[in-house]
């Protein structure tokens, strides 16, 4: 089990992983701040069960265009972290 565990923390100070978490809880937050605006909605309530999609492909857009920054400062957060 103690391998499992270190070889997690390994893996998890990869640079690839670190950014792509980063990046995934970059992507979740603007879709909430989306998800306060009126984007997206097309009136009738059962339209806009798709809403969530098409606010969660806008998020994960802005972020794979550079975002916000949040994900650099959450990636270099979690290199402090683990070293």
């Amino acid at each position: 089990m103690a391998n499992a565990i270190s070889s997690e923390i390994r893996q998890a100070n990869e640079p690839r992983a670190i950014i792509k978490a980063a990046k995934a809880v970059e992507s979740s937050f603007i879709k909430e701040m989306l998800t306060a605006t009126d984007l997206g909605k097309m009136g009738k309530d059962n339209q806009d069960e798709f809403r969530s999609f098409l606010l969660g492909a806008y998020a994960d857009r802005i972020v794979e265009k550079g975002g916000f920054g949040l994900a650099d400062a959450i990636a270099h957060s979690l290199r402090a972290q683990i070293k």
